[in-house]
């Protein structure tokens, strides 16, 4: 293993979070800072190579792979309810600059952790009785019911704008209850409908900075590249030549694997 694996910053990191926690922990711990994707394996072979100790004892079963940091692991938990397995691998990713957890990886994970897929469902199940079946209310229901056209009192009204945990600032766009992000908007605005299999990014890295300069539209493969090769950055300039840098990764990928699917 070449030293050039880790940037000195990584290294002075490595060095200072290394003892008492296992490789794979510190693997965590490195990408999360550095938005990096090493492995506990080249962890544990850097630091063989260079001699750097955790000073654990391992005896037994090693210990096992975590997905999730504690503090990832408490967010997930936080918007687990009333939200598909995609949906909460995109708040993960969004949230701690990732680009690596999946829909699978958060079904697999609540499945193993005992947590409920997509809370209830607000359904009643085959064979189950209402508690008012058969019961009559007379002068009641009229005064109290919603009725076809009405809202409810506390419904926001198109065009209101909020910021979600995510960092994203979303707009209502239709009833009942559409919502997309400013970014996309503004970026539509301007140059039409958003290609399939596309996102925002913006240029400083400020989710709030909405001039048009600072919204780039790339490809989720695009994004990939530039997240693994760590090509976003808070200088605008940097940023959007990493994005050319990561076009370029991307197309040549993709023209390597069409001619394989060839052959």
């Amino acid at each position: 293993m070449s030293r050039e694996l880790l940037t000195p910053e990584q290294d002075a990191y490595l060095r200072e979070i290394a003892f008492g926690k296992y490789n794979e922990d510190i693997a965590i711990l490195i990408n999360k800072k550095f938005d990096s994707a090493f492995t506990g394996r080249q962890i544990k072979e850097y630091k063989n190579r260079y001699k750097i100790r955790s000073g654990l004892q391992h005896k037994g079963a090693r210990k096992p792979k975590t997905l999730l940091t504690p503090e990832q692991d408490a967010y997930l938990r936080s918007v687990n309810l009333g939200h598909l397995s995609s949906e909460v691998a995109d708040m993960v990713n969004k949230k701690f600059g990732l680009n690596i957890i999946t829909a699978s990886q958060v079904q697999g994970y609540r499945k193993r952790n005992k947590l409920p897929s997509c809370g209830l469902t607000g359904q009643f199940q085959k064979g189950t009785k209402s508690w008012s079946a058969g019961k009559k209310f007379p002068g009641r229901g009229s005064c109290t019911s919603f009725h076809k056209g009405n809202m409810p009192h506390n419904t926001l009204p198109i065009g209101t704008r909020i910021k979600r945990e995510d960092g994203y600032t979303y707009e209502k766009i239709a009833e009942p209850n559409i919502w997309k992000q400013v970014s996309y908007l503004i970026w539509e605005a301007a140059n039409g409908k958003m290609p399939e299999n596309s996102v925002i990014v913006f240029a400083d890295q400020n989710r709030d900075n909405f001039d048009l300069d600072n919204l780039i539209l790339v490809s989720r493969s695009e994004l990939c590249v530039a997240n693994k090769k760590r090509l976003l950055h808070n200088d605008a300039n940097l940023t959007k030549s990493g994005i050319l840098v990561a076009r370029i990764i991307a197309k040549t990928s993709s023209l390597k694997h069409k001619k394989q699917k060839k052959r």
